[in-house]
């Protein structure tokens, strides 16, 4: 097998990169000119129950604690309101689940951490991967 030469081997590389991005700009541009309002969007979410809490309103081992990272995709300022459901789903035994909402705002394109303390969720005996958080944002403005 020859090895390219580099004039070859730039060649081939630049055609890749030009075959790429004009893919790449094909999703891009679909989504330029439409009438979809922006929003604020749950980027991730994450549960924490270990001893040490950061938070002075969290105990353990009785508190759990939800970190959501919401992200406001609008060039302005924007307001709503997160709703956060924990669920426990224990095998074999009676599902619970628990409820908290939490006004937000933030900036144009900033992505905030929430944190919201659901108090006396668990008890000893309890598997925390029975745990699992779900949130959304509802009421933009």
């Amino acid at each position: 097998m020859k090895r390219l030469s580099r004039r070859k081997f730039l060649g081939v590389g630049t055609a890749a990169v030009a075959a790429a991005a004009a893919g790449c700009t094909g999703a891009f541009d679909a989504n330029l000119g439409t009438d979809e309002p922006e929003e604020f969007l749950v980027v991730s979410t994450d549960l924490v129950h270990s001893p040490g809490y950061r938070w002075d309103d969290a105990t353990y081992p009785e508190d759990m604690v939800a970190r959501i990272v919401v992200e406001n995709q609008r060039p302005e300022r924007g307001e709503g309101v997160l709703e956060a459901t924990l669920r426990h789903e224990p095998p074999g035994g009676e599902p619970k689940q628990w409820e908290k909402s939490e006004p937000i705002e933030g900036g144009g394109g900033v992505a905030p951490t929430v944190i919201l303390i659901f108090e006396d969720v668990y008890e000893d005996g309890n598997d925390f991967s029975d745990y699992e958080i779900s949130a959304e944002v509802v009421e933009e403005s």
